[in-house]
Protein backbone atom coordinates (compact mmCIF):
# COMPACT_ATOMS: atom_id res chain seq x y z
CA UNK A 1 0.00 0.00 0.00
CA UNK A 2 1.53 3.23 -0.81
CA UNK A 3 1.16 6.44 1.03
CA UNK A 4 -1.77 8.05 -0.90
CA UNK A 5 -3.81 4.78 -0.39
CA UNK A 6 -3.13 4.77 2.96
CA UNK A 7 -3.89 8.06 3.46
CA UNK A 8 -7.60 7.50 1.58
CA UNK A 9 -7.78 4.45 4.02
CA UNK A 10 -7.09 5.87 7.35
CA UNK A 11 -9.12 9.33 6.22
CA UNK A 12 -12.08 7.92 5.37
CA UNK A 13 -12.32 4.16 6.78
CA UNK A 14 -15.52 3.98 8.49
CA UNK A 15 -17.03 6.45 5.46
CA UNK A 16 -15.83 4.27 3.14
CA UNK A 17 -17.26 1.11 5.18
CA UNK A 18 -19.94 3.14 5.53
CA UNK A 19 -20.70 3.21 1.81
CA UNK A 20 -19.96 -0.32 0.87
CA UNK A 21 -22.75 -1.38 3.59
CA UNK A 22 -25.02 1.29 1.40
CA UNK A 23 -24.04 -0.06 -1.68
CA UNK A 24 -24.34 -3.60 -0.32
CA UNK A 25 -28.00 -2.93 0.95
CA UNK A 26 -28.65 -0.51 -1.70
CA UNK A 27 -29.90 2.22 0.43
CA UNK A 28 -27.54 4.58 -1.53
CA UNK A 29 -27.55 5.15 -5.46
CA UNK A 30 -24.25 3.92 -6.90
CA UNK A 31 -24.06 7.54 -8.63
CA UNK A 32 -24.01 8.88 -5.53
CA UNK A 33 -21.25 6.69 -3.61
CA UNK A 34 -18.81 7.27 -6.75
CA UNK A 35 -19.24 10.82 -6.27
CA UNK A 36 -18.47 10.86 -2.43
CA UNK A 37 -15.18 8.49 -3.42
CA UNK A 38 -14.36 10.23 -6.08
CA UNK A 39 -13.86 13.50 -3.84
CA UNK A 40 -12.37 11.58 -1.34
CA UNK A 41 -9.70 10.00 -3.79
CA UNK A 42 -8.87 13.43 -5.35
CA UNK A 43 -8.57 14.47 -1.73
CA UNK A 44 -6.18 11.72 -0.81
CA UNK A 45 -4.57 11.74 -4.53
CA UNK A 46 -5.25 8.42 -4.85
CA UNK A 47 -5.50 9.08 -9.12
CA UNK A 48 -6.95 5.18 -10.42
CA UNK A 49 -9.71 5.59 -7.60
CA UNK A 50 -10.11 8.85 -8.57
CA UNK A 51 -10.09 8.33 -12.37
CA UNK A 52 -11.75 5.09 -12.10
CA UNK A 53 -15.12 6.97 -10.30
CA UNK A 54 -14.82 9.74 -12.42
CA UNK A 55 -15.36 7.73 -15.60
CA UNK A 56 -18.29 6.21 -14.12
CA UNK A 57 -20.11 9.03 -12.97
CA UNK A 58 -18.82 10.99 -16.46
CA UNK A 59 -19.15 7.84 -18.97
CA UNK A 60 -16.69 6.21 -20.52
CA UNK A 61 -14.89 8.11 -23.60
CA UNK A 62 -12.37 6.60 -25.69
CA UNK A 63 -10.18 9.39 -24.17
CA UNK A 64 -10.87 8.03 -20.68
CA UNK A 65 -9.85 4.03 -21.88
CA UNK A 66 -6.94 5.13 -22.99
CA UNK A 67 -5.81 7.50 -20.06
CA UNK A 68 -7.31 4.55 -17.70
CA UNK A 69 -5.17 2.16 -19.37
CA UNK A 70 -7.58 -0.68 -20.10
CA UNK A 71 -11.49 -1.24 -21.23
CA UNK A 72 -13.55 -1.16 -18.24
CA UNK A 73 -14.86 -4.91 -18.84
CA UNK A 74 -17.46 -4.55 -16.28
CA UNK A 75 -18.85 -2.14 -19.12
CA UNK A 76 -19.17 -4.45 -22.01
CA UNK A 77 -22.02 -6.68 -22.46
CA UNK A 78 -22.54 -8.96 -25.44
CA UNK A 79 -25.06 -7.80 -28.10
CA UNK A 80 -26.82 -9.34 -31.11
CA UNK A 81 -26.03 -7.70 -34.40
CA UNK A 82 -27.12 -8.11 -38.28
CA UNK A 83 -25.81 -5.95 -40.88
CA UNK A 84 -28.91 -7.40 -42.89
CA UNK A 85 -32.10 -8.43 -40.82
CA UNK A 86 -33.53 -4.91 -39.20
CA UNK A 87 -36.06 -6.68 -36.92
CA UNK A 88 -39.45 -4.88 -35.95
CA UNK A 89 -40.19 -5.50 -32.48
CA UNK A 90 -43.34 -4.82 -32.61
CA UNK A 91 -43.92 -7.89 -35.67
CA UNK A 92 -47.33 -10.05 -34.00
CA UNK A 93 -45.67 -13.05 -34.75
CA UNK A 94 -43.33 -12.56 -32.17
CA UNK A 95 -46.17 -12.01 -29.45
CA UNK A 96 -44.97 -8.90 -27.89
CA UNK A 97 -42.03 -10.68 -25.69
CA UNK A 98 -38.43 -10.27 -26.07
CA UNK A 99 -37.61 -13.64 -25.48
CA UNK A 100 -39.02 -14.81 -28.65
CA UNK A 101 -36.66 -12.59 -30.88
CA UNK A 102 -33.36 -13.23 -28.92
CA UNK A 103 -34.76 -17.11 -29.25
CA UNK A 104 -34.88 -16.72 -33.04
CA UNK A 105 -31.72 -14.96 -32.85
CA UNK A 106 -30.16 -17.30 -31.25
CA UNK A 107 -31.53 -19.97 -33.16
CA UNK A 108 -29.89 -18.70 -36.03
CA UNK A 109 -26.41 -17.96 -34.71
CA UNK A 110 -26.66 -21.98 -33.46
CA UNK A 111 -27.78 -23.16 -37.11
CA UNK A 112 -24.83 -21.40 -38.35
CA UNK A 113 -26.87 -18.92 -40.37
CA UNK A 114 -24.67 -16.24 -41.37
CA UNK A 115 -27.92 -13.80 -40.09
CA UNK A 116 -26.60 -12.45 -36.63
CA UNK A 117 -23.41 -12.64 -34.67
CA UNK A 118 -22.80 -11.45 -31.40
CA UNK A 119 -20.85 -8.59 -30.34
CA UNK A 120 -18.78 -7.10 -27.18
CA UNK A 121 -20.14 -3.75 -26.64
CA UNK A 122 -19.13 -1.46 -24.13
CA UNK A 123 -21.97 0.75 -22.43
CA UNK A 124 -20.25 4.15 -21.79
CA UNK A 125 -22.96 6.01 -20.51
CA UNK A 126 -22.60 8.47 -17.08
CA UNK A 127 -23.69 6.27 -14.40
CA UNK A 128 -26.63 8.82 -13.33
CA UNK A 129 -28.00 8.29 -17.29
CA UNK A 130 -28.02 4.15 -16.69
CA UNK A 131 -30.06 4.45 -13.25
CA UNK A 132 -32.65 6.70 -14.90
CA UNK A 133 -33.05 4.31 -18.08
CA UNK A 134 -33.13 1.34 -15.43
CA UNK A 135 -35.92 3.21 -13.21
CA UNK A 136 -38.10 3.80 -16.57
CA UNK A 137 -40.75 1.71 -17.56
CA UNK A 138 -39.48 0.39 -21.10
CA UNK A 139 -41.24 0.71 -24.15
CA UNK A 140 -39.68 -2.16 -25.52
CA UNK A 141 -37.97 -5.10 -24.10
CA UNK A 142 -35.74 -4.91 -26.68
CA UNK A 143 -33.43 -1.72 -27.84
CA UNK A 144 -32.03 -1.56 -30.81
CA UNK A 145 -28.88 0.40 -31.99
CA UNK A 146 -27.72 1.11 -35.72
CA UNK A 147 -23.86 1.03 -36.05
CA UNK A 148 -21.73 1.65 -38.81
CA UNK A 149 -20.16 -1.75 -40.21
CA UNK A 150 -16.66 0.26 -40.10
CA UNK A 151 -17.19 -0.06 -36.15
CA UNK A 152 -18.14 -3.39 -35.91
CA UNK A 153 -16.91 -5.45 -38.80
CA UNK A 154 -12.94 -4.81 -38.93
CA UNK A 155 -11.23 -4.59 -42.28
CA UNK A 156 -14.34 -4.38 -43.94
CA UNK A 157 -14.70 -2.64 -47.42
CA UNK A 158 -18.21 -1.97 -46.98
CA UNK A 159 -19.60 1.12 -45.10
CA UNK A 160 -23.32 0.38 -44.34
CA UNK A 161 -25.27 0.07 -41.46
CA UNK A 162 -25.41 -2.98 -39.19
CA UNK A 163 -28.37 -3.58 -36.61
CA UNK A 164 -27.78 -4.02 -33.06
CA UNK A 165 -29.86 -5.81 -30.49
CA UNK A 166 -29.54 -6.39 -26.76
CA UNK A 167 -32.26 -6.72 -23.93
CA UNK A 168 -33.52 -3.98 -22.02
CA UNK A 169 -32.07 -5.44 -18.55
CA UNK A 170 -28.50 -4.31 -19.75
CA UNK A 171 -28.72 -1.20 -17.79
CA UNK A 172 -29.27 -2.87 -14.74
CA UNK A 173 -27.09 -5.11 -15.37
CA UNK A 174 -24.41 -2.50 -16.07
CA UNK A 175 -24.74 -1.10 -12.77
CA UNK A 176 -25.01 -4.06 -10.50
CA UNK A 177 -21.21 -5.32 -12.80
CA UNK A 178 -19.90 -1.49 -11.72
CA UNK A 179 -21.59 -1.68 -8.18
CA UNK A 180 -19.66 -4.54 -7.71
CA UNK A 181 -15.95 -3.41 -8.96
CA UNK A 182 -16.71 -0.64 -7.01
CA UNK A 183 -16.72 -2.47 -3.74
CA UNK A 184 -13.94 -4.66 -4.98
CA UNK A 185 -11.84 -1.49 -5.62
CA UNK A 186 -12.99 -0.18 -2.10
CA UNK A 187 -12.36 -3.60 -0.25
CA UNK A 188 -9.03 -3.19 -0.96
CA UNK A 189 -8.65 0.47 0.90
CA UNK A 190 -10.49 -1.33 4.29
Amino acid sequence: MNKKEACLKTQGEEDISEIIVGLQRRTVLLSEALKMIMNMAKNAGNSELYNFCRYEVEGWTREAVEIFGKVPMHRMVDIYASPSHLINPKYVGWDDKADTIFNEIEKSISEGKDEFFKWRYMVSDAMELLEERARQEPAEEILTMTFNSKEILKDTPLDCPVYGYMRIQVFEQVIEKSREELIKRLNTLI
